[in-house]
């Protein structure tokens, strides 16, 4: 199941549990009623991370300030927190599900992180990894899903176009026995391997890791998921990648 949760209201690290590993924490901005992007901002309330044992959060950012919505006592009313952010989200999620009706929530984490509309290639503490995006989310057409063991490479060929930004989003589950037991969790590390250039991202704590890079001339390189640790109580580890190409 997809789960998005709003990432609190306190200006402060994200809210209980919104800091879960396997929820989308979604983060608000303010687009000032304004069709353009480059006057948005990330709202003062909205939290910010990384959480409290360093790992990043919020995953991606919405729409929150001056949202127009029914009232529950009829009528409408205009009010702002990141409990309007998460619901653009979900309904974005629902959307690509209804185009693509085979993509898993994972898939669909992974989309609303690589169709970053900003295309930066970190995390920021404020903005996450992503202003999602439903355009760049519906065209991010290099889907993969593949699985790894210990010490284990997963491995397949891309072609980067030139002059294009290529992103690619890797995400996978903390696996969970109950909804209080922990099997375990997984280091997986991404890379992007070109003739030319690469780039790599590799994080201890977290289960997403981002890549990206612009080349000019167009190049096929190796895309690679490295199962740098994946104990023995998950053995196997599944994940989904998927790849949006901004021309």
């Amino acid at each position: 199941m997809f789960f998005a949760h709003s990432a609190g209201n306190s200006g402060n690290k994200p809210d209980v549990p919104a800091g879960a590993y396997n929820i989308l924490a979604v983060g608000a901005t303010d687009d000032k009623n304004t069709i353009s992007i480059g006057d948005e901002s990330v709202a003062t309330f909205s939290a910010w991370g990384g959480t409290t044992d360093g790992r990043k959060k919020p995953d991606v950012v919405a729409p929150g300030v001056s949202i127009t919505s029914s009232s529950n006592s009829n009528g409408w009313v205009t009010v702002s927190g990141t409990s309007f952010s998460a619901p653009h989200a979900a309904a974005m999620a629902a959307l690509l599900r209804n185009k693509y009706s085979t993509a898993d929530y994972l898939e669909l984490k992974a989309r609303l992180i690589a169709g970053d509309s900003r295309l930066t290639r970190s995390w920021d503490s404020k903005w996450g990894w992503a202003y999602i995006d439903g355009y760049n989310s519906y065209w991010s057409t290099g889907v993969y899903s593949g699985s790894v063991t210990h010490k284990k490479t997963w491995t397949t060929q891309v072609y980067l176009p030139g002059g294009a930004t290529q992103t690619f989003a890797l995400v996978w589950d903390r696996e969970m026995l109950s909804e209080t037991q922990i099997k375990g969790f997984s280091d997986l590390d991404l890379a992007l391997t070109c003739p030319s250039r690469s780039d790599a991202s590799a994080s201890y704590v977290d289960n997403v890791e981002k890549v990206q890079l612009t080349l000019y001339p167009g190049q096929t390189c190796t895309l690679g998921v490295n199962g740098y640790n994946v104990p023995p109580s998950i053995g196997t580890q599944y994940f989904r990648v998927v790849g949006f190409t901004f021309y």
